[in-house]
């Protein structure tokens, strides 16, 4: 339920009360309940967000919109409420209703990846502590979102049933600095995070609706190091090279009858390497390595009246390859594979006026396996003897109790 600010609330937040065509609304929420988790006692949960957004129009059609979630605002993050470069929980918007150059949107947004996917729990109910999405083979999409400073850059447009999305994200800390030292440097040309992608919907016979996603991002950072090893006089240098791609895709099919299902799949792929000499690669010692995570998600909701009934289930796969020797090179080779999944349930039940039941449980497990390839082996190969004993981890979390939106 929105409410539309007084003068009194338009003032908190800095509006002008005489603005022509400008509007501040209001929205929030709140929760109360119980809570759990295995190996745990029961516990009482509250919570409560506030969502404050602003939209205006200027003569010739510009609309502007911003919205500020303080749920998102950490007030123990000094950068994130005070450097305008990293506000979180905020984002502005620009349209236009005659020119139609869709949406332009900067600021604590989704990616383009993000943007065109449909996580498996869309729309389909939720629950206090977010337990049905918080187990271990979850994905919220969100790609390489993040990865600097999440300001993220975001233009979107729809063409009929097919939307287009491009994003970028810069990286703050280009450039050099000194630390420590006159030989402590660094300096490096760190890539944006861009990203693009497109979403394609279909109304067919009988109700049902199909919507397709696909994604991709990539970014990269390049950094030469000047430093001092271990207090000595010499003085030492390093180059450094790393590249992530992501890649994803959803299906979403929602029929008539209520029923809706949701398949994600994703692919992040991370690449490092680095020499201590950069001005003689070929005979520098070397370091580096690679770290693929693979998931794939599926969901499947019903909705009958106002309650709504959700499970789903996804996997990840990471497998990282590390080289840490840097003086005899790829002869320190470890190879870790760790394989998640979960499940998750949610029930919610509408009671009229904003006040919702949720019931919502999460249950993970987790297996690690390490291989030390030792002295012996080339980089990309494990000896049969040196895998180690896989580390396993389980656990489960649940909550219940009302939810209200106002």
């Amino acid at each position: 339920m929105k409410r539309t600010t007084s003068i009194l609330a338009a003032a908190a937040l800095g509006a002008t009360a005489g603005s022509a065509g400008a509007d501040v609304t209001v929205t929030g929420a709140a929760e109360m309940g119980i809570a759990g988790s295995s190996g745990d006692s029961i516990r009482y949960h509250t919570d409560i967000n506030a969502n404050f957004k602003m939209t205006g129009e200027t003569d010739d059609g510009l609309e502007f919109s911003t919205a500020i979630d303080l749920f998102e605002v950490d007030a123990t993050d000094v950068n994130a409420t005070t450097n305008d470069d990293e506000h979180g929980g905020i984002a502005i918007t620009l349209t236009h209703k005659r020119l139609k150059f869709g949406n332009l949107t900067l600021g604590d947004t989704d990616g383009a990846l993000d943007w065109v996917m449909r996580e498996v729990t869309h729309d389909i109910g939720g629950s206090l502590r977010d337990d049905h999405e918080g187990h271990a083979g979850f994905s919220g999409n969100d790609g390489l979102d993040g990865r600097h400073d999440g300001q993220i850059l975001r233009w979107n447009n729809t063409y009929g049933g097919f939307s287009l999305a491009l994003s970028a994200e810069l990286d703050d800390e280009f450039g050099k600095s000194t630390t420590g030292g006159p030989h402590d440097k660094y300096g490096g040309d760190d890539e944006a995070i861009l990203g693009i992608g497109g979403r394609y919907v279909a109304n067919l016979a009988g109700g049902t609706q199909v919507g397709i996603g696909v994604g991709y991002q990539t970014g990269g950072d390049n950094w030469d190091i000047t430093y001092k090893k271990d207090n000595s006089t010499a003085i030492q240098t390093a180059h450094t090279n790393f590249d992530e791609h992501a890649v994803g895709m959803s299906v979403d099919l929602v029929f008539g009858n209520g029923l809706q299902t949701i398949l994600n799949y994703s692919r992040m792929k991370a690449d490092g390497t680095g020499y201590v000499d950069p001005s003689n690669p070929t005979t520098s010692p070397f370091y580096g390595g690679t770290e693929t995570v693979t998931h794939f998600g599926i969901g499947l909701g019903y909705k009958i009246g106002t309650t709504t009934i959700g499970v789903n289930w996804g996997s990840k796969e990471t497998d990282e390859t590390i080289d840490y020797d840097f003086v005899n090179p790829q002869n320190a080779l470890v190879v870790n594979h760790v394989d998640s999944e979960g499940a998750g349930l949610t029930v919610t039940h509408g009671l009229g006026g904003g006040a919702t039941v949720q019931f919502g449980y999460g249950d993970s497990s987790t297996e690690v396996t390490l291989m030390d390839a030792g002295s012996t082996v080339g980089l990309g190969t494990v000896a049969a003897g040196d895998l180690k004993q896989p580390m396993k981890a389980s656990g489960s979390t649940w909550s219940l109790g009302l939810a209200f939106s106002f």
